[in-house]
């Protein structure tokens, strides 16, 4: 566990405030931890198909389940996310 747990966690945050339902819907915290492990998040996509594409992307990469995938540091996800709002404000 390093920094990018914490990174993870912050879109699981994001998923719920942005979409109003967490990202995993299950029954029990066994199915919980089992699906944060084994199954991909619900896709923002699926719930609001108006956020912009880059933005999914962005937030996706932030629940990747590969490390490798994932954002090393919470400032690179952070200056990528201000740039696309920015590119979408323009």
């Amino acid at each position: 566990m390093d920094r990018r747990s914490d990174i993870y966690s912050l879109s699981v945050v994001m998923f719920e405030l942005l979409t109003g339902h967490p990202s995993f819907r299950v029954d029990n915290v066994s199915a919980l931890l089992h699906a944060v492990t084994h199954t991909p998040p619900l896709r923002f996509s699926t719930l609001r198909p108006d956020l912009a594409p880059a933005a999914q992307t962005i937030l996706g990469l932030c629940a990747a389940k590969n490390l490798v995938h994932r954002y090393r540091r919470a400032s690179e996800f952070a200056e990528e996310l201000r740039s696309c709002f920015e590119k979408l404000a323009a």
